[in-house]
């Protein structure tokens, strides 16, 4: 017996490696998502989504066809919208921001 019982001790040493590799590398990806809201400006659009600008910081934001031919250009938009080291930014929210009224 003895000669069976070391594959299955290191088969279940692998596997726990495994288990706690999976488990790091989850933790990591999901604690490198970054949310970023604010009011941006809208500079372009693209095959794949649209471009913001918010001071001299620009994002290109991956959208839906229907959000891409909404946005007006050069307007101003309450966004937020999710970031992370493997996709394009994704966007969550988009709200007009209302112009201010004269008087």
């Amino acid at each position: 017996m003895p000669i069976l019982r070391k594959p299955i001790r290191r088969t279940r040493q692998i596997i726990t490696l495994i288990a706690i590799s999976v488990v790091a590398l989850t933790f990591l990806y999901v604690s490198s998502i970054k949310t970023t809201e604010g009011v941006f400006r809208v500079i372009g659009v693209t095959d794949q989504g649209i471009v913001v600008q918010q001071g001299q910081d620009t994002a290109n934001l991956k959208t839906t066809p229907d959000i891409m031919q909404l946005v007006q250009i050069d307007q101003l938009y309450f966004i937020r919208y999710h970031s992370d080291w493997i996709r394009h930014p994704k966007l969550e929210d988009i709200q007009l921001v209302a112009p201010k009224s004269a008087g």
